[in-house]
């Protein structure tokens, strides 16, 4: 009695892609096991890693935040329960690497494999709208005239090692008035429930020319009265058709971002001079005369991953690195669209400030301005390329200073010609 041939594969749940920050090569590989029993006698087994992408017409997120577990800066995963393996579209799929196995005569036989992991993968994601899966499949001919086949999801998580670091912020200068603002980050602090996003927030231009109503002993000082910051978070989707090349060329290519906030928060200040927040805190004095630097913690989703770079792969005006749109299955004559997704993490700053009159011996507020004016910064998160040295907690370049544009409203909107929904 002939016994039924079967295939069972074996491998990590979970492979990590080391994302080195220096330009350098590093090779990945997946190591398995594939498990064999009854195959015929000279019988190949092909095993390959696949993957499958979709693009998603008219998805809702249903996530608080954007991006969970799987460790990934582009994954929007719920709990362990809203996870669903999609069904593996075999046929649809992108072959990404194989090996060959031919398995040892007998009932059951174990043969180890390996695959080659390209390092420019895109990590395992799904979101409301763009879906990335890979998967591990054994495929072999008994000559029955079934296919076997086998396969097992594998989740690709891209990391960067070592302590993460982002750039200061530009320097915002604002019209009539000599207040100057710029945002520098510590080493994020991460932990299993939030990572905390240490921001030092130096205020320049604060120390202003006395008035002739006003004493010797006074001074004349531009005084924070709140400050609010909220972390926002942007799914970049690239979308087009490959030409001759079998890339998407950048000309043809269609943008859509998806904004959604991930955290916000807010601190009154209540600063006595010569300058100590409340509880006793002091409040650093710049070396210059009239500024001074006020921590902040930000708080995101412990799943949040700043680490790795979101630009897109161009040479030659084409997008590289894109993934296969099997959404849709066409013709044969027709060519799959293709994606390209990424994350791009910006922190906004908006300070509310008074005006007050001290007393320089005492500290007492001898006068106050009714009026109050309001100041954002916009601080995109972008991680230094280099690392940092021990004796240079911000770097020796300073960014270049900006003077921000009119505009009505809370935030800066993106520019006209991006398609943006939530």
């Amino acid at each position: 009695m002939n016994r039924k041939a079967c295939l069972a594969l074996h491998t990590a749940k979970d492979h990590v892609i080391a994302s080195a920050i220096a330009e350098t090569v590093v090779e990945a590989i997946l190591d398995g096991e594939l498990e064999c029993c009854n195959i015929p006698t000279n019988c190949q087994v092909r095993v390959e890693l696949v993957r499958v992408g979709r693009i998603i017409k008219g998805g809702k997120s249903k996530h608080a935040t954007a991006t969970k577990a799987l460790i990934s800066e582009l994954g929007f995963l719920g709990s362990a329960k809203d996870q669903r393996t999609a069904e593996l579209d075999y046929a649809s799929a992108e072959k990404i690497s194989e090996s060959v196995i031919i398995p040892t005569p007998g009932s059951k036989s174990k043969c180890a494999f390996r695959l080659d992991i390209p390092t420019h993968l895109p990590p395992t994601v799904e979101l409301s709208s763009v879906r990335i899966s890979y998967s591990v499949v054994a495929t072999c001919d008994p000559g029955t005239g079934k296919l076997l086949q086998s396969s097992k999801p594998v989740n690709i998580i891209r990391q960067t090692p070592g302590p993460v670091n982002l750039e200061p912020s530009q320097t915002v200068v604002y019209p009539e008035s000599p207040l100057a603002i710029q945002a520098r980050f510590q080493t994020l602090s991460p932990s299993a429930k939030r990572l905390n996003i240490p921001v030092a927030l130096q205020l320049h231009g604060m120390l202003l020319p006395p008035t002739e109503s006003m004493h010797n002993n006074e001074s004349r000082w531009l005084v924070p009265r709140e400050i609010r910051w909220e972390l926002e978070e942007t799914a970049v989707l690239i979308t087009g058709s490959p030409d001759s090349t079998g890339q998407v060329p950048m000309a043809t290519a269609q943008k859509v971002l998806k904004k959604q906030q991930l955290s916000a928060g807010k601190e009154k200040l209540k600063l006595k001079y010569p300058f100590t927040r409340a509880g006793n805190t002091v409040v650093r004095m710049l070396e210059e005369e009239g500024g001074m630097e006020i921590p902040i913690n930000v708080m995101a989703p412990a799943d949040t991953d700043l680490s790795d770079g979101r630009t897109l792969s161009i040479a030659g005006a084409h997008i590289l690195h894109t993934v296969r749109d099997c959404a849709n299955p066409l013709s044969s004559s027709q060519a799959h669209s293709r994606f390209a997704v990424y994350l791009e993490y910006k922190l906004h700053i908006w300070v509310r400030t008074g005006e007050d009159v001290f007393d320089n011996a005492s500290g007492d507020l001898m006068n106050r301005k009714v009026d109050e004016m309001a100041y954002t910064i916009l601080c995109p998160l972008n991680t230094q390329r280099t690392p940092r040295g021990d004796g240079d907690a911000h770097g020796d370049e300073e960014p270049a200073t900006i003077v921000p544009p009119r505009y009505e409203g809370g935030w800066i909107e993106p520019p006209p010609e991006y398609a943006t929904y939530s």
